[in-house]
């Protein structure tokens, strides 16, 4: 549209450098950043937490063989039967007997 001089007119528009424009993305700029460090931070956490759930599954088959083993000592006739073949223990007045290595 042409204004009265002639020359074509910008309405509203001025022409030339923008504070808010820069303040805006200054501002996006900021919150990406942000979000980025949040994100790495969370995957480190989450990193964490996977290796903490494998250890604990870990610890708990290892504690459940644990309670298995200690169920068996509380049997004495399996506690008895350790003793006598792993142990060579006899109760006083029997003779041991032992085989030599490598018979059966």
């Amino acid at each position: 549209m042409a204004g009265r001089d002639g020359k074509r007119c910008l309405r509203g528009r001025r022409q030339g450098f923008s504070w808010f424009y820069l303040a805006v993305a200054t501002v996006v700029v900021c919150f990406g950043y942000c979000f980025y460090n949040q994100q790495v931070y969370l995957n480190g956490v989450n990193e964490k937490y996977r290796v903490a759930e494998q250890r604990l599954a870990a610890a708990q088959k290892i504690n459940i063989g644990l309670r298995e083993e200690k169920a068996g000592l509380e049997d004495l006739h399996r506690v008895e039967k350790v003793a006598r073949e792993q142990l060579n223990m006899v109760y006083p007045g029997e003779m041991p007997y032992i085989l030599p290595r490598g018979s059966k």
